[in-house]
């Protein structure tokens, strides 16, 4: 995973600077880190720490903070043949105009060849505005696509075997 040292900044319509933030956001393959809702005025950083962290778009100031590791908890993988990545983001969304979808799993690899990516044990979160979770759904299954797609209804969770579609 490469870092990223950045200042987030935010401006009015008009250009007007209003804030300014620094964060470490971690860019990974995925190439997710933020997503921001025009109903609820927030952005939310996926950290390179794991954290998911909601900032106020008016202010700068941060809401609130959770800790991935705290939520998702797993042990090392013993895979033949494989290297045991750990936990990591798989996929981080914006649903429902006003939610954050994100889905974590424990990595395996074959150190060489990207394509052998797997991800294992995921779990499926679903963030409201305050912090709270208001939904988890954990698989157990192994998987080599996991991804959260937004739509005007609802989204849609993928995976290697199944699309689960969830609407209003």
């Amino acid at each position: 995973m490469n870092i990223v040292h950045q200042a987030l900044s935010a401006f009015d319509l008009n250009g007007n600077f209003l804030w300014r933030k620094g964060i470490i956001l971690g860019f990974n393959h995925l190439d997710m880190g933020l997503v921001g809702s025009a109903k609820t005025k927030r952005i939310y950083a996926l950290t390179n720490s794991g954290d998911v962290t909601c900032i106020n778009l008016n202010s700068g100031n941060t809401l609130w903070t959770k800790e991935i590791s705290s939520i998702y908890k797993t042990t090392a993988i013993n895979h033949e043949g494989m290297v045991d990545i750990g936990i990591r983001p798989v996929s981080f969304e914006m649903i429902f105009d006003e939610k954050v979808g994100l889905i974590v799993a424990h990595m395996i690899w074959d150190g060489e060849n990207p394509e052998t990516v797997k991800y294992l044990n995921s779990k499926f979160m679903v963030f409201n505005p305050d912090g709270s979770i208001e939904h988890q759904k954990k698989k157990i299954d192994e998987n080599r696509h996991l991804k959260i797609y937004p739509s005007k209804r609802g989204f849609k969770l993928v995976n290697d075997k199944e699309v689960n579609v969830y609407e209003k």
